[in-house]
Protein backbone atom coordinates (compact mmCIF):
# COMPACT_ATOMS: atom_id res chain seq x y z
CA UNK A 1 0.00 0.00 0.00
CA UNK A 2 2.96 2.62 0.07
CA UNK A 3 2.52 5.19 -2.00
CA UNK A 4 6.21 4.49 -3.76
CA UNK A 5 5.56 0.75 -4.11
CA UNK A 6 1.92 1.03 -5.57
CA UNK A 7 3.41 3.85 -8.35
CA UNK A 8 6.00 1.56 -8.92
CA UNK A 9 4.06 -1.27 -10.02
CA UNK A 10 0.54 0.36 -11.04
CA UNK A 11 2.29 3.63 -12.88
CA UNK A 12 4.96 1.86 -14.72
CA UNK A 13 3.83 -1.18 -15.47
CA UNK A 14 1.19 -0.94 -18.40
CA UNK A 15 -0.20 -4.29 -18.47
CA UNK A 16 -0.74 -4.49 -14.58
CA UNK A 17 -2.68 -1.52 -14.54
CA UNK A 18 -4.36 -2.70 -17.50
CA UNK A 19 -5.48 -6.45 -15.61
CA UNK A 20 -6.67 -4.22 -12.43
CA UNK A 21 -8.79 -1.77 -14.22
CA UNK A 22 -10.51 -4.32 -16.01
CA UNK A 23 -10.56 -6.36 -13.18
CA UNK A 24 -12.68 -3.69 -10.68
CA UNK A 25 -14.48 -1.83 -12.74
CA UNK A 26 -16.99 -3.18 -15.23
CA UNK A 27 -16.33 -1.86 -18.64
CA UNK A 28 -18.59 -2.47 -21.50
CA UNK A 29 -15.49 -2.77 -23.92
CA UNK A 30 -11.98 -3.69 -21.53
CA UNK A 31 -9.30 -1.80 -21.62
CA UNK A 32 -6.56 -3.12 -24.06
CA UNK A 33 -3.92 -0.17 -23.99
CA UNK A 34 -3.20 2.71 -22.13
CA UNK A 35 -0.92 5.95 -21.87
CA UNK A 36 0.21 7.33 -18.80
CA UNK A 37 -0.71 10.99 -17.85
CA UNK A 38 0.89 13.29 -15.26
CA UNK A 39 -0.49 12.71 -12.16
CA UNK A 40 -0.37 16.03 -11.01
CA UNK A 41 -4.11 17.96 -11.23
CA UNK A 42 -3.33 21.99 -11.28
CA UNK A 43 -5.83 24.49 -11.10
CA UNK A 44 -7.01 27.12 -12.94
CA UNK A 45 -5.33 29.86 -11.27
CA UNK A 46 -2.79 30.54 -9.15
CA UNK A 47 -4.61 30.11 -5.59
CA UNK A 48 -6.52 27.13 -6.86
CA UNK A 49 -6.01 23.91 -5.33
CA UNK A 50 -3.93 21.72 -6.82
CA UNK A 51 -4.75 17.79 -6.70
CA UNK A 52 -2.15 14.80 -6.89
CA UNK A 53 -3.46 11.23 -7.78
CA UNK A 54 -1.68 8.44 -7.28
CA UNK A 55 -1.95 7.09 -11.01
CA UNK A 56 -3.39 8.49 -13.97
CA UNK A 57 -4.10 7.38 -17.39
CA UNK A 58 -6.22 6.83 -20.61
CA UNK A 59 -6.90 4.30 -22.77
CA UNK A 60 -7.52 3.66 -26.75
CA UNK A 61 -10.53 5.65 -26.86
CA UNK A 62 -9.65 8.47 -24.36
CA UNK A 63 -11.24 6.88 -21.69
CA UNK A 64 -9.94 8.66 -18.69
CA UNK A 65 -8.82 6.76 -15.27
CA UNK A 66 -7.65 7.54 -12.07
CA UNK A 67 -6.49 5.03 -9.57
CA UNK A 68 -5.10 5.47 -6.22
CA UNK A 69 -4.57 3.63 -2.95
CA UNK A 70 -5.69 5.99 0.27
CA UNK A 71 -4.36 4.13 3.40
CA UNK A 72 -6.08 6.35 5.89
CA UNK A 73 -9.46 8.12 6.70
CA UNK A 74 -10.39 11.25 4.92
CA UNK A 75 -13.14 13.16 6.48
CA UNK A 76 -14.36 14.56 2.69
CA UNK A 77 -13.06 11.71 0.94
CA UNK A 78 -15.83 10.90 -1.63
CA UNK A 79 -15.87 14.81 -2.29
CA UNK A 80 -12.36 15.01 -3.16
CA UNK A 81 -13.59 11.80 -5.49
CA UNK A 82 -15.55 13.78 -7.38
CA UNK A 83 -13.65 17.01 -7.25
CA UNK A 84 -10.72 15.33 -9.14
CA UNK A 85 -12.69 13.48 -11.69
CA UNK A 86 -14.96 16.69 -12.57
CA UNK A 87 -11.33 18.08 -12.98
CA UNK A 88 -10.45 15.53 -15.46
CA UNK A 89 -13.77 15.49 -17.33
CA UNK A 90 -13.89 19.42 -17.89
CA UNK A 91 -9.98 19.68 -19.37
CA UNK A 92 -10.26 16.82 -22.12
CA UNK A 93 -11.79 19.39 -24.58
CA UNK A 94 -9.59 22.02 -26.31
CA UNK A 95 -10.45 25.29 -27.26
CA UNK A 96 -12.85 24.70 -30.01
CA UNK A 97 -13.82 21.01 -28.99
CA UNK A 98 -17.35 19.47 -29.01
CA UNK A 99 -18.79 17.88 -26.51
CA UNK A 100 -19.81 14.90 -28.55
CA UNK A 101 -15.88 14.46 -28.01
CA UNK A 102 -16.00 13.88 -24.07
CA UNK A 103 -15.56 10.38 -22.33
CA UNK A 104 -15.76 8.93 -19.55
CA UNK A 105 -13.77 9.30 -16.48
CA UNK A 106 -13.46 6.64 -13.70
CA UNK A 107 -12.05 7.15 -10.56
CA UNK A 108 -10.83 4.09 -8.15
CA UNK A 109 -10.00 3.99 -4.84
CA UNK A 110 -8.86 1.04 -2.93
CA UNK A 111 -9.50 2.06 0.70
CA UNK A 112 -7.95 0.78 3.71
CA UNK A 113 -11.31 1.84 5.50
CA UNK A 114 -15.00 1.52 5.06
CA UNK A 115 -16.60 4.56 3.65
CA UNK A 116 -20.38 2.62 3.38
CA UNK A 117 -20.82 0.68 6.89
CA UNK A 118 -24.54 -0.36 6.51
CA UNK A 119 -23.60 -3.15 3.66
CA UNK A 120 -21.32 -6.09 3.57
CA UNK A 121 -20.86 -4.85 -0.16
CA UNK A 122 -16.49 -4.46 -0.24
CA UNK A 123 -17.31 -2.23 -3.93
CA UNK A 124 -19.23 0.43 -5.00
CA UNK A 125 -19.56 2.31 -8.16
CA UNK A 126 -21.25 5.95 -7.76
CA UNK A 127 -22.70 7.02 -11.23
CA UNK A 128 -25.42 9.97 -12.46
CA UNK A 129 -28.34 8.63 -12.54
CA UNK A 130 -32.07 9.67 -13.07
CA UNK A 131 -33.94 9.23 -9.82
CA UNK A 132 -37.05 8.11 -11.90
CA UNK A 133 -35.19 5.44 -13.91
CA UNK A 134 -32.17 3.32 -12.17
CA UNK A 135 -31.23 2.48 -15.52
CA UNK A 136 -31.45 6.28 -17.15
CA UNK A 137 -27.68 7.00 -16.21
CA UNK A 138 -25.80 9.80 -17.37
CA UNK A 139 -22.62 8.66 -19.00
CA UNK A 140 -19.38 10.75 -17.85
CA UNK A 141 -18.29 10.57 -14.10
CA UNK A 142 -18.01 7.18 -12.75
CA UNK A 143 -16.81 6.55 -9.02
CA UNK A 144 -15.67 3.60 -7.96
CA UNK A 145 -14.47 2.24 -4.30
CA UNK A 146 -12.79 -0.95 -3.20
CA UNK A 147 -13.06 -1.47 1.45
CA UNK A 148 -10.12 -3.69 1.74
CA UNK A 149 -11.43 -4.56 5.40
CA UNK A 150 -14.59 -5.91 4.09
CA UNK A 151 -12.59 -8.38 2.12
CA UNK A 152 -10.47 -9.16 4.39
CA UNK A 153 -13.76 -10.71 6.31
CA UNK A 154 -15.08 -11.71 2.77
CA UNK A 155 -14.55 -15.84 3.26
CA UNK A 156 -15.54 -16.53 0.02
CA UNK A 157 -11.90 -15.98 -1.90
CA UNK A 158 -11.88 -17.41 -5.05
CA UNK A 159 -8.31 -17.11 -6.42
CA UNK A 160 -9.38 -17.73 -10.25
CA UNK A 161 -11.61 -14.79 -9.56
CA UNK A 162 -9.35 -11.87 -10.91
CA UNK A 163 -11.09 -8.90 -8.84
CA UNK A 164 -10.41 -11.36 -6.02
CA UNK A 165 -7.05 -12.02 -6.22
CA UNK A 166 -5.78 -8.27 -7.08
CA UNK A 167 -8.28 -7.73 -3.74
CA UNK A 168 -5.78 -10.29 -1.94
CA UNK A 169 -2.76 -8.66 -3.35
CA UNK A 170 -3.84 -5.52 -1.24
CA UNK A 171 -5.16 -6.83 1.84
CA UNK A 172 -3.29 -9.44 2.17
CA UNK A 173 0.47 -9.87 0.38
CA UNK A 174 1.61 -12.32 2.36
CA UNK A 175 -0.92 -14.82 1.54
CA UNK A 176 1.48 -15.19 -1.84
CA UNK A 177 4.65 -15.47 -0.18
CA UNK A 178 2.92 -18.96 1.23
CA UNK A 179 1.60 -19.94 -1.72
CA UNK A 180 3.24 -22.26 -4.61
CA UNK A 181 4.19 -20.32 -7.21
CA UNK A 182 2.32 -22.71 -9.67
CA UNK A 183 -1.04 -21.62 -8.06
CA UNK A 184 -1.15 -18.34 -9.70
CA UNK A 185 2.01 -18.48 -12.21
CA UNK A 186 -1.05 -18.11 -14.96
CA UNK A 187 -1.60 -14.96 -13.75
CA UNK A 188 0.79 -13.02 -15.81
CA UNK A 189 0.46 -9.72 -14.52
CA UNK A 190 -0.27 -10.67 -10.63
CA UNK A 191 2.88 -12.50 -10.50
CA UNK A 192 5.15 -9.78 -12.01
CA UNK A 193 3.17 -7.20 -9.52
CA UNK A 194 4.73 -9.95 -6.28
CA UNK A 195 8.35 -9.80 -7.58
CA UNK A 196 8.10 -6.29 -8.12
CA UNK A 197 6.52 -5.59 -4.51
CA UNK A 198 9.64 -7.49 -2.87
CA UNK A 199 11.67 -5.49 -1.29
CA UNK A 200 14.96 -7.89 -2.61
CA UNK A 201 14.29 -6.30 -5.56
CA UNK A 202 14.15 -2.93 -5.15
CA UNK A 203 16.87 -0.51 -6.49
CA UNK A 204 18.89 1.91 -3.75
CA UNK A 205 16.78 5.19 -4.96
CA UNK A 206 13.64 3.18 -4.31
CA UNK A 207 14.49 1.83 -0.84
CA UNK A 208 15.66 5.56 0.12
CA UNK A 209 11.95 6.79 -1.35
CA UNK A 210 10.20 3.75 0.21
CA UNK A 211 11.91 4.73 3.48
CA UNK A 212 11.39 8.25 3.72
CA UNK A 213 7.75 8.21 2.55
CA UNK A 214 7.61 5.38 5.84
CA UNK A 215 9.74 7.89 8.03
CA UNK A 216 6.94 10.32 6.68
CA UNK A 217 4.20 8.41 7.64
CA UNK A 218 5.38 7.27 11.28
CA UNK A 219 6.00 11.31 11.92
CA UNK A 220 2.68 12.20 11.06
CA UNK A 221 1.52 9.68 13.56
CA UNK A 222 3.74 10.52 16.54
CA UNK A 223 2.60 13.92 15.87
CA UNK A 224 -0.73 13.77 15.87
CA UNK A 225 -0.76 11.16 19.18
CA UNK A 226 1.42 14.09 20.63
CA UNK A 227 -1.57 16.53 19.79
CA UNK A 228 -4.08 14.26 21.17
CA UNK A 229 -2.14 14.06 24.52
CA UNK A 230 -1.42 17.58 24.35
CA UNK A 231 -5.04 18.52 23.79
CA UNK A 232 -6.63 16.18 26.68
CA UNK A 233 -3.85 17.60 29.26
CA UNK A 234 -5.29 21.42 28.67
CA UNK A 235 -8.79 19.91 27.91
CA UNK A 236 -8.85 19.68 32.16
CA UNK A 237 -9.01 23.46 32.14
CA UNK A 238 -10.87 24.18 28.86
CA UNK A 239 -12.47 21.04 27.91
CA UNK A 240 -11.42 18.13 26.05
CA UNK A 241 -12.47 19.04 22.45
CA UNK A 242 -11.99 22.16 23.03
CA UNK A 243 -8.70 21.86 24.17
CA UNK A 244 -7.39 19.06 21.22
CA UNK A 245 -8.69 21.75 18.74
CA UNK A 246 -7.27 24.55 20.58
CA UNK A 247 -3.37 22.42 21.05
CA UNK A 248 -3.52 22.02 17.25
CA UNK A 249 -4.31 25.50 15.87
CA UNK A 250 -1.10 26.96 18.31
CA UNK A 251 1.12 24.40 17.04
CA UNK A 252 -0.05 25.08 13.65
CA UNK A 253 0.70 28.66 14.21
CA UNK A 254 3.57 28.26 15.93
CA UNK A 255 4.95 26.00 12.61
CA UNK A 256 3.91 29.06 10.47
CA UNK A 257 6.21 31.79 12.70
CA UNK A 258 4.23 34.61 11.68
CA UNK A 259 2.73 35.04 14.69
CA UNK A 260 5.22 36.18 17.96
CA UNK A 261 4.58 34.40 21.06
CA UNK A 262 2.85 37.22 22.64
CA UNK A 263 0.30 36.97 19.56
CA UNK A 264 -0.53 33.73 20.29
CA UNK A 265 -1.62 34.09 23.93
CA UNK A 266 -3.72 37.00 23.02
CA UNK A 267 -5.65 35.33 20.24
CA UNK A 268 -5.68 32.27 22.36
CA UNK A 269 -6.40 33.65 25.86
CA UNK A 270 -3.50 31.67 27.49
CA UNK A 271 -1.02 32.65 29.03
CA UNK A 272 2.51 33.36 27.34
CA UNK A 273 4.58 30.95 29.88
CA UNK A 274 2.28 27.98 28.13
CA UNK A 275 2.77 29.27 24.77
CA UNK A 276 6.16 29.16 26.14
CA UNK A 277 6.00 25.45 27.25
CA UNK A 278 4.01 24.27 23.89
CA UNK A 279 6.61 25.61 21.51
CA UNK A 280 9.50 24.46 23.60
CA UNK A 281 7.58 20.77 23.19
CA UNK A 282 7.10 21.40 19.59
CA UNK A 283 10.70 21.98 19.02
Amino acid sequence: MADPVFKRIFGEEKDIMISLINATIELQNPVVEIEYLQPELPGEHADEKTSIVDVRCKDAGNRHFIVEMQISQHKAFKQRMLFNACKVYSRQLPVGGSYQDLQAVHCLSILNNVVEPDTEHFIHTYDISNKKGHLLDLEGIHLHCIELPKFRKNSKFDMTNPLHAWMKFFADPEYFSTMPIRQYETFEELKKAIELADESNFSQGQLYAYDRYLDNIRTQKAIEDYQKEMGIEMGIEIGRKEGIDITISIYKDLQHGILSYEDIAKKYAISLEEVKRLAAEFE
